[in-house]
């Protein structure tokens, strides 16, 4: 039921209510859902709100890695 948690958590952004848990699980949603690009933007949307977050810092690095994504500074 993936797609419906993207879902709903989609509707909670556009009604201006994210934080970094609502990024952080768009972003689950969205990598068991294959979704890699989208996991990625959400989990950096995540880490911008909560930068010291170990989860989401877990999560992005991991989703880098299956993505085969890096990062540019």
């Amino acid at each position: 039921r993936y797609e419906e948690a993207a879902r709903a958590y989609r509707q909670v952004v556009v009604s201006g209510q994210a934080s970094a848990a609502v990024y952080f699980n768009l972003g689950n949603a969205y990598f068991k859902l294959g979704r890699r690009g989208e996991a990625l933007l959400n989990y950096e949307r995540a880490a911008r709100l909560a930068p010291a977050d170990p989860d989401i810092e877990a999560n992005l690095a991991f989703a880098r890695e299956a993505s085969g994504a890096t990062v540019c500074e």
